[in-house]
Parts: C-alpha cells; structure tokens; sequence
C-alpha cells in the first residue's frame, strides 16, 4: 500500500511538471511577444470572439438567430471577461493554463495505452509544439477544442477498456460537450464507434448490453447539443444542431472554384458569397445553411470527379508539414518572439515541428499500433479529424487535435527504435529508419495551397491598422497602415485604410488622394468609390461625394452599402423619392444584419416623412426573420398605434408588441414604455397609458435624457385629456 501511495505522488509529480513546463512555455511566449500588437489588440476571428463574449459578459445578447458559431467557447470566454473585468491578458493567460491540461491528459493517454516513458514524453512534445503554443494563446477555439477532444478520447478508451453503460454515458457526454466547440468531427468519430460497439457486441452476441452501451453513448451526445438545439428552434423555428456556418464552410472547399473560395478573404468578395443565398431569395441563416449543402451536393452530382480531385488535394495538404494559415500566419508573428522562432521554422520545404512528428507518428503507428484497444481508438480518431478537415478545407489550426496523438505514436515509436538498437536488431533498425525517411520526405515535399496569393503579412498590418482605428488609436494605425503599403505598396486596401485615417486626422486632402489612388488601382471596386465618396463629404464637396457614390452604385450594382450611403446623402439633400429607392436596394442585397435593420429603419422614416404609411407598416412586419430587432418591432408597434389614417391603426397589435419589448427589455428602456403608452392610449385605455408615461418621462430622466423625458410628458397631458397621440414620427 505505501509503494502503491508513493507511486501515486511520483505520478502526480509527474503530471504537475508536466503541466507546469507546457504552462511556462505558453508564458514565456506571450511575455517575449509583448511587442506583437495583435496580442493586446484581437483581429480578424480573434477579434470577432472577443467581441461575442463581451456582449455576453455585459448581459447582451449578440445572437437573435441560431448560433452562427459553436457557442461553447464564445460563453467561456464570456466567463472570464466577467470575471476579470474583460481583461484579455487574463483569458490568454486561463487558455495558457488550459494548454497545460491538455498536455497533462495527453500524458494520462499516454501512461494508459503506453507506459509511463511513452506518456511523459508525449506530454512534452505536446508542451514544447510551437503551433499549439501559438494557438493556445489567441482568442481562438483551438485550445478549448484540442482539450475537449484529448478528454473525450480518453472516456472512450476507458469505455472500451471496461465497457459499462456509465462509461459509455460518459464518452458520450463528452463526445457532445466537445461538439459544442467543433461540432465537424465527432459525426465520424461516432460512426467508428458506432460500429466498433455493434462489430463487438455481434462476436460476443450478447445484444442487451450492446444495445444498451450504444444508447448510452447516443444519449450522452445529445444531452448537452439538445438545449442548443431547442433553443436555436425557439429563436428561429428551424432545426439547427449546433450553429448555421457548415454548410457555407463545406461549399468553400466544394466548388468547381473551390481554390478560389479556399483563398477568399474579408471584404467585398466574402460579401458576395454570403449573400448568393439572398439572391435566391434565402433570408435565413439556416436558409442559407441549406443552400450551401444544395449547392455542394449539386457539384458532387455533377462534377464527381472534380469533387475527388479536391479531396485527394485536400488530403495531400492536411498531411504536409506545411503550416497552412486560415486568418493568423504563425510564421508572420515569429518575428515578435524568440520562444516561437525556437518552436516554429522552416528551411526550404522541411517545416518543423508538423515535419518531424508526423514521420515518427507513422513509424509508431506502424509498429505500436498492437495491444490494448485503445489503440486502435486512436488511429479511428486521427481518421475522423483528417475526415471531418479534408470534407470542408484545409487550415494547420484544424488539425491541432491529432496532435497530440502523434505525439504518443511518436514517442512510442522512438522508444521502439531506442530498444531496437540496445538489442542490436540492426533490420528492424534499418526498417524503422527507413520508413521515418519515406514519410519524412513525403511530409515535406514541397506543396501549393490556395491561400498562397494571400500576403498574410500585409493583411496582418491592415487588419491591426482598422482595429486600432475602431478603438481611436490614430497613431497606432498610421503605424500599422504604412506598415502594410511597404509590404504590399499597390493594395486597394491598405491605401482605403490610409483615406479612413487621414479623414480621423483631418486630413481631408491626403484622403482625397489615397481614395483616388484606390480606384485608379481598381477602378471596377466600389469599396474605393464610397472612401472616395467619404473624403469629398469631408471637404465640403457634396456634389462630387454623390457623383462618387452613384459611380460606386454603378460598377457594383449589388453593394448594398453603396446604395446605403448614397440613400443616405440623397436624403440629406431632400431627394427622398431617390432615397427610397436605394434604401429598397441595399435591402435587396445587404446580408449584414446590423445594416440590415439600420436601413430599415431609415427606410422607414423616409416613408413616413412621404405619408406613405401603409408601405412603412408593411415594410416593418413583412414575415421576414431579420425583422425581429427590438428596433423594428418598437417602431412597428409606434407606426401602429400613431398613424393618422384610421385604417391602418391597430392599437391592440401594437399593445402586443409594446408589451413583449417591455418585458424583455426589462422595464429599463424608455422608448419601449413610451411606445406602450401610446399603444395604450390608441386601444381607449388611458389610464394605463398615463401611468405608463409617467413611468417612461422619469426613467429617461434617470439616464440623462431629459429633453425626451419632457415629450414624454407632453404625450402624457393629452393621455389625461383621453387625447391619442396621432404622431407617426418621433
């Protein structure tokens, strides 16, 4: 019993070391990178979490559609926002912890299915792998996943060691857990266990437990996806597992132009395909989900062949040691970090660490892959990674959940080999050697990928330069925008960047020139017509800033923000007619829901000012999912209980809808209680539409708004003279 106990602390020694050495690294990066400005300043997806999570931890919520992410990370950071007052220095340092667990459950796998040797030095391969170091760090699921992922491998093995209906209750919780945060991989590994639990249950044929253990584990999944689900019906009425993104994922790498889409970034051409589904006339998220599958299954049934190619190129890449970016290149943030130029390099076509681990990984698959069936576990769940990233595309960060894998096959394999020398098996030296060369070479042979035209070093200089302008850095981004025209001195984008800041700056000549030198660069963009656009308002040039913009309208007549702006600058000068006009075509084709409901709104108001009241209510409660904003249902039930004409008015309608934006906005918003008051009054109950008026005129006066608070009361007095308010506008 004392060994036994003493074996237990060397254990736990052990694995805190482990821990302790993987956490350190990730320190020790994130402290000799301080100079890496993306680390204080989250861009591109980094960015996007980051921005989620905030609107979380401030009680908001930034979905009123199904999840267009997995919802499980963006929750969890969230959660550390909150706790930390939304220091970002604190959740790169929880993940940093985070990575170290991994690496201590890689050692558990290890310990399990190897030894102690074979586990220890797998958690020290994943510890010191400069891509998972890299990732685990940013505001990026990777870690979350890869950890999730090791935890479920590990129920699994224990489940198939020692089968029992808890165990496999268990795996499969943790199966759906980690759906939560990726949900494109456990499909596949699910049929592999699927059909090892029937495979094993017909050679024993005792059908009662496998049938059970096969209801544990389908149950288990479902138990933490099926809240998801409910809730994304409730929001939508529509079945969506998880969240809306796969299947416009799985028409990006599934195309006949796939190496295009592959490559595609931010910008007009994202815009363009994201709103193909809203050309045919999809106005939902999941919608538009669908299209996308319709459109892949399309290319499959008719171009088959060309669909195999894609995947035998896409299989080739994701086994290339290659770090293949997606939004963040590593190797343009070494130059922040002597830890990472350590952990991360490359010679020529030889890349490492990809371009060592997966050679030995394949020499200990090769000859370690006999003994317990966890083994074989293992093999399955490296299959159904490489399955679930070659189905949609290829990106390095995707594949970080094999990693560890390898790691135990390599550290196996090295042990094998160490032995073999020691017993002077020279052949099986020989053979071993050999087949860590084979692989070798194929691992680094030199590849093309699609996101090869992109210059992820300017991108990286473009996107922190209109991060830091959004936050008012001006300087920071003049830094990071001359930054990006030395690496890449005749892009559209970074002289639009460098119009947006010398407009910040007051600088309006300089921005006339940079927007001028944007669409001589590329004159058939309209981005470049509306910064010019933009820079003429600022001097003072109506006429030309609306010469810009019917020109931006002209060569794209798609842009939805194009006909926004111009809509806007019409208005502005009492062309409402034309305003109307190009407010209804940037809905046509706006897919971004924030501009979406803005020109809505804006269209709205343009209506009422015209009297045309009944297009303005029709316009607000078309059956359109993306008119369920508070804004538009608040100014929907106001047209509805104001509107002078007697046969549009419907003032129970408008209680209803006042009604529920009270409630959910929890009696905290002025502007909801004025409209139900109003509504109250148009349906003859003038007694609640006095109180309710009260009520709003002191809360706009509680936040500063007494000027409203004064209207408020104004409306109020008629209210008490049994006087409905006939105002359409506000």
């Amino acid at each position: 019993m004392a060994r036994a106990a003493g074996d237990s602390r060397r254990r736990m020694r052990t694995l805190l070391a482990v821990a302790a050495l993987a956490t350190a690294v990730r320190v020790a990066y994130l402290a000799t990178a301080a100079d890496d400005p993306s680390l204080s300043h989250p861009i591109l997806d980094c960015a996007i979490y980051d921005a989620l999570a905030r609107d979380l931890a401030r009680g908001d919520n930034p979905w009123h559609e199904p999840y267009t992410v997995p919802p499980l990370y963006p929750y969890l950071l969230a959660g550390i926002h909150a706790l930390s007052g939304g220091s970002i220095l604190a959740a790169r340092l929880f993940q940093a912890l985070l990575g170290g667990v991994a690496c201590v459950v890689t050692c558990l796998l290890g310990w399990r299915l190897f030894d102690r040797k074979v586990g220890v030095a797998a958690g020290v391969i994943t510890a010191l792998y400069g891509p998972l170091v890299f990732y685990d760090v940013r505001l990026l699921t990777s870690v979350l996943v890869v950890l999730l992922h090791l935890l479920a491998l590990l129920a699994t093995v224990r489940a198939v060691d020692r089968p029992g209906w808890h165990r496999w209750l268990l795996c499969g919780l943790a199966v759906g857990v980690a759906a939560l945060a990726r949900p494109t991989t456990w499909p596949f590994f699910l049929l592999v266990v699927v059909a090892w639990i029937l495979v094993s249950t017909a050679r024993r044929r005792r059908w009662g437990p496998g049938l059970a253990a096969l209801a544990c584990l389908i149950l288990g999944t479902l138990l933490p996806i099926a809240p998801v689900t409910a809730r994304n019906h409730a929001v939508s009425g529509e079945f969506v597992p998880i969240s809306t993104l796969g299947g416009m994922n799985l028409y990006i790498g599934n195309n006949p132009d796939a190496a295009d889409t592959i490559a595609i970034r931010p910008g007009a051409a994202w815009r363009d395909l994201a709103r193909q589904p809203h050309a045919e006339g999809v106005v939902t998220r999941a919608g538009a989900d669908r299209y996308y599958l319709r459109q892949v299954q399309a290319f499959i049934r008719q171009q088959p062949g060309a669909f195999l190619a894609g995947l035998a190129r896409k299989a080739r890449l994701f086994f290339n040691a290659r770090e293949v970016p997606r939004v963040l290149d590593p190797h343009v943030h070494r130059e922040f970090s002597g830890v990472l130029r350590v952990l991360l390099w490359r010679v020529g076509p030889f890349e490492f660490p990809f371009g060592v681990l997966l050679p030995l990984g394949v020499l200990g698959f090769a000859v370690c892959l006999k003994g317990p069936p966890g083994r074989a576990v293992l093999l399955a769940y490296v299959a159904a990674v490489a399955l679930s990233v070659i189905a949609f595309f290829n990106a390095s960060r995707y594949r970080l959940p094999i990693v560890p894998v390898l790691a135990l096959f390599a550290a196996a394999g090295v042990c094998w080999l160490a032995q073999c020398v020691s017993q002077r098996r020279w052949r099986q030296v020989g053979f071993g050697g050999l087949l860590v060369l084979i692989a070798g070479l194929a691992a680094n042979w030199p590849v093309t990928a699609p996101s090869d035209a992109v210059d992820f070093r300017a991108e990286f200089h473009l996107d922190l330069g209109r991060r830091l302008l959004l936050e008012g850095d001006l300087a920071g981004a003049e830094r990071a925008g001359r930054a990006a025209l030395t690496v890449a001195p005749e892009s559209v984008a970074a002289y639009q960047l460098a119009s947006h800041i010398a407009l910040r700056s007051g600088h309006n000549a300089d921005a006339r020139r940079h927007a001028e030198k944007a669409v001589e660069l590329a004159p058939q963009r309209s981005t470049g017509y509306r910064v010019l656009a933009a820079a003429h308002e600022a001097a003072g040039s109506v006429q030309a800033a609306l010469d810009a913009l019917r020109q931006a309208v002209a060569v794209d007549p798609s842009d939805p923000d194009a006909h926004g702006h111009l809509a806007k600058a019409l208005a502005g000068r009492g062309d409402y007619r034309a305003a109307i006009g190009h407010y209804r075509e940037a809905l046509r084709y706006q897919t971004d829901p924030s501009a979406y409901h803005q020109d809505v709104l804006a269209l709205t108001g343009l209506l009422v000012r015209e009297k045309r009241y009944a297009e303005a209510i029709a316009l607000l409660a078309r059956p359109d999912r993306r008119n369920d904003q508070p804004g538009i249902i608040d100014e929907l039930a106001w047209l509805l209980a104001t509107v002078p004409e007697d046969d549009l008015r419907d003032g129970q309608r408008a209680v209803a809808l006042a009604e529920d934006l009270v409630r959910r906005s929890g009696q905290s918003n002025p502007v909801y209680l004025d409209t139900l008051a109003a509504a109250y009054a148009c349906a003859g109950r003038f007694a609640d539409a006095t109180r309710t008026a009260r009520r709003a005129a002191a809360l706009a006066r509680s936040q500063g708004h007494r000027g409203y608070g004064a209207h408020i009361d104004a409306r109020g007095a008629r209210y008490r003279q049994e006087e409905p308010c006939r105002r359409p506008q506000r």
